[in-house]
């Protein structure tokens, strides 16, 4: 018996395929943009991704003027994605920030694969 073509693109796809059986967990809607910023990033062997906080800001969809303190950013987004991030897909991620002075300018995530799901063929 044959795959169908949704069936072999998932199979030869682990990013497309752990997304779609991961996708169904998470319950914020941050955490599924911010989960196919990071595995791209890691699947491409980029293990450390550094955005500067407006670029991050604005691929997550965080709209002006909503959430402009960093700690509540970091509070009400990042921690929360970045916890079910980690309860479901095949990497860990962890951050931290990079300052000029005492603002936030930049967020680094750095991650690491918990299971080798690439070399599913």
């Amino acid at each position: 018996s044959s795959y169908s073509d949704i069936c072999k693109s998932l199979l030869s796809d682990p990013v497309l395929l752990e997304q779609c059986l991961i996708q169904a967990h998470f319950g914020l809607k941050y955490s599924n943009v911010l989960y196919q910023l990071l595995a791209s990033s890691i699947y491409a062997e980029h293990n450390v991704l550094s955005l500067d906080i407006s670029d991050l800001r604005q691929r997550l969809f965080v709209s002006e003027g909503k959430l402009s303190n960093f700690n509540d950013f970091d509070r009400f987004v990042l921690r929360p994605a970045v916890k079910e991030i980690n309860s479901y897909a095949s990497f860990a991620v962890k951050y931290h920030t990079e300052r000029k002075g005492m603002k936030v300018i930049a967020v680094v995530f750095e991650m690491h694969s918990k299971r080798n799901i690439s070399s599913i063929k």
